[in-house]
């Protein structure tokens, strides 16, 4: 977390504002109302958090992440800027 616009919309406020088709995406049953990390939160945590559940949990060939450039600085070890992208192995190195 590092500012107020780090802050993101309560799932009940993001769900209706989305269009339709992407309302019917997998996932949003697991996404908890407060979603985004608050300051009181470990970045490094929930960074490794995230890492060994993409390692561990998910099995798709390829698969997409989006996110903000300081959370993938921690993740990968470099900052991606507005619509950077980077193709990684399965290990995220």
């Amino acid at each position: 977390w590092g500012a107020p616009c780090d802050e993101g919309r309560p799932k009940s406020e993001l769900l209706p504002a989305l269009p339709a088709e992407m309302r019917g995406w997998e996932g949003w049953d697991a996404l908890p109302e407060k979603w985004w990390p608050g300051p009181e939160e470990d970045a490094w945590e929930r960074a490794e958090a995230f890492a060994e559940t993409v390692r561990k949990q998910r099995s798709e060939e390829r698969i997409a992440f989006v996110g903000h450039g300081g959370f993938w600085e921690i993740v990968l070890g470099r900052y991606l800027d507005n619509c950077g992208h980077v193709c990684c192995e399965r290990s995220l190195n």
